[in-house]
């Protein structure tokens, strides 16, 4: 075998070997950024009744689209207009039974001192986060946080 084929025959194997890399490097990265998915698509957050009633019961329908099942953590939050924190809860919801479309309401009763003496009404804000710790390899090691979207809401002094 001449020099010039043992040289062509080494760079031939060089050039498999480096496509070869290039090709695992894309296929690591495409399956990281699918098992990195949301595993829902957020579509609009209600609350009920409008405006809130302060010591009263309040209702939070979420609608989404689930693209995958995967259990996760709900952490929520009500904030009152002064900025404090009246409402913290973390949760455990299982994942969906079905895919697609769909609503989960989910309700608490507000403080009865949700505004200050000096106001008859406000804007408070509800927010939260899910964090998913099963929804493929790399969430058991590095969990999925999904925020929710910030929700305000008109609050009212209870009569």
């Amino acid at each position: 075998m001449s020099s010039l084929a043992a040289l062509r025959l080494t760079f031939i194997h060089h050039l498999y070997a480096l496509v070869g890399s290039v090709a695992m490097v894309l296929s690591v990265v495409t399956a990281w950024q699918i098992d990195r998915a949301a595993p829902f698509e957020y579509i609009r957050t209600e609350i009920s009744p409008s405006p809130a009633v302060e010591g009263q019961t309040v209702t939070v329908t979420r609608h989404v689209i689930w693209h995958r099942q995967c259990d996760g953590q709900v952490f929520r939050e009500v904030v009152k207009p002064s900025g404090q924190i009246a409402i913290y809860d973390r949760g455990y919801r299982p994942f969906p039974a079905m895919l697609g479309p769909q609503s989960a309401a989910s309700s608490f009763v507000l403080p009865t001192v949700m505004l200050s003496p000096d106001m008859t009404r406000g804007v408070a804000l509800y927010r939260g986060r899910v964090r998913f710790t099963n929804c493929g390899l790399t969430s058991r090691v590095w969990p999925i946080d999904i925020p929710f979207r910030e929700e305000p809401f008109e609050i009212v002094r209870r009569l």
